[in-house]
């Protein structure tokens, strides 16, 4: 019985000396759990709620406003030789959609990191004031200097739009949950892709019809959306005040962002000399500390890498053979085989950035979805400069063997079409073929 009394009085002592540490485990998990949850002070980058109808006419109104910012990606690069037709001015031709892209990469991370300070709702409306503004001066244009600059202000607007728009919704929703109502973006972007390049195919057919609408419409579609954010949508505000917001802006890593993207040349020095800038800015606009774990760094990796095939075949066919309307209409039925590539395309890069935001912390989820995209969107300027860069040597070494002289070489590469009044029909067929080999190896 003795022996039988102690062994109890062991397994009590057990019990009292384990269970401390389970309760502390259990604890520490509550704790964990709690942290994650919505508070009472919510601040960007935390969740919101909203009713069910009003999130359903958020979402509505984000993704009216981004209709018309996907729109002018495609659009606007098959109308291309329209424009450049009646301004003749074919060497800038490839210009409109540059300058767009190139200011649609650099503004991301400034974007983002203003909304974290200014208020998301605040940048997102600011915004589409921008872009509408730039869409009126671009249906405005006289010429293509114009028109450049004005796609430059709309590129603004619009990479604002795109970045406010993805990073507003992991705001509204649980981060589980973000990627079906991401993927309600995604299929937005989509049809606005076919839609645009679609319409580009339809010629003019009167004067009240032209490549101006491209930028018109988006006055029917811009105001919608700032008008359902302005009053639906409700975000917390942050707690500073406007001189700490002007005060603690990195305005040497914007500089140096701007720099690096608008030149490849300078990429390498632009990259260091970020790199000490973030490092000494106190609130730097690109958290370094992102860096330090693999997943991150293969995630962005993989995203510029699947970048480059992006926008290739919308933007470097039209601006090459100065012509669209056949290339859609004859090669539909071939063309339909790039819907598997867009399949692989559209799952990988979603998964990216859903995998991206998992692996920050909730209030970093808005300047990594930032980065993100600008990674993005530098994989699409890269892989179009190298592209283009292959392409148009390949191509003028190819036409000067075939016995052209300079002149003739230039006038070829700048308009195409115009070939067939300053050749034979035995010489248009070699410039012809030249072109597609150079098109396939470069």
């Amino acid at each position: 019985m003795q022996l039988l009394v102690t062994c109890c009085q062991r397994q009590l002592d057990t019990v009292r000396t384990t269970a401390p540490n389970i309760v502390i485990l259990e604890r520490t998990h509550d704790q964990k759990f709690d942290a994650r949850a919505p508070t009472r002070s919510r601040r960007p980058g935390e969740k919101t709620q909203l009713a069910y109808t009003q999130f359903w006419v958020v979402i509505l109104g984000l993704n009216s406003g981004m209709l018309p910012t996907a729109l002018d990606f495609n659009i606007v690069a098959a109308a291309v030789p329209i424009i450049s037709s009646e301004s003749q001015e074919y060497s800038n031709s490839q210009w409109p959609g540059t300058a767009f892209l190139i200011i649609f990469a650099l503004i991301q991370p400034i974007c983002v990191k203003l909304g974290d300070m200014w208020g998301r709702k605040n940048l997102f409306l600011f915004c589409t004031i921008v872009f509408t503004l730039g869409s009126a001066l671009c249906g405005w244009s006289s010429s293509m200097d114009m028109l450049i600059w004005s796609r430059a202000i709309q590129g603004i607007g619009a990479g604002g739009i795109y970045g406010q728009t993805n990073v507003i919704i992991t705001d509204l929703v649980d981060l589980r949950d973000a990627g079906k109502y991401l993927s309600v973006t995604a299929a937005v972007w989509g049809i606005a892709d076919v839609a645009g390049l679609l319409r580009a195919a339809y010629p003019p057919s009167d004067r009240y019809v032209t490549w101006r609408w491209c930028f018109w419409i988006n006055f029917t579609i811009a105001p919608i959306s700032f008008l359902i954010v302005l009053d639906v949508l409700r975000l917390p505000m942050p707690e500073d005040t406007v001189k700490d917001k002007i005060l603690l802006f990195d305005y040497h890593g914007t500089v140096l962002v701007a720099g690096g993207t608008a030149s490849l040349v300078l990429d390498g020095v632009m990259l260091v000399l970020f790199i000490a800038a973030e490092r000494l800015a106190k609130f730097p606009l690109v958290d370094l500390s992102m860096f330090k774990g693999r997943t991150l760094i293969a995630i962005f990796g993989a995203e510029f890498s699947m970048a480059w095939s992006y926008v290739l075949p919308p933007a470097i066919l039209p601006a090459s053979l100065r012509r669209y309307r056949h290339t859609v209409w004859c090669r539909l039925l071939p063309m339909m085989l790039g819907l598997l590539v867009g399949t692989g395309q559209g799952a990988i890069m979603s998964g990216l950035l859903l995998s991206a935001q998992v692996a920050v912390k909730p209030a970093e989820i808005g300047v990594l979805t930032g980065f993100c995209i600008f990674v993005q969107c530098v994989g699409n300027i890269f892989g179009i400069a190298l592209f283009a860069a292959v392409y148009v040597n390949r191509l003028s070494e190819s036409l000067a063997q075939l016995g052209l002289e300079a002149q003739e070489v230039a006038h070829v590469l700048a308009d195409v079409q115009g070939i067939c009044s300053l050749f034979s029909l035995d010489v248009v067929e070699v410039i012809v073929d030249v072109y597609a080999n150079s098109m396939q190896n470069g």
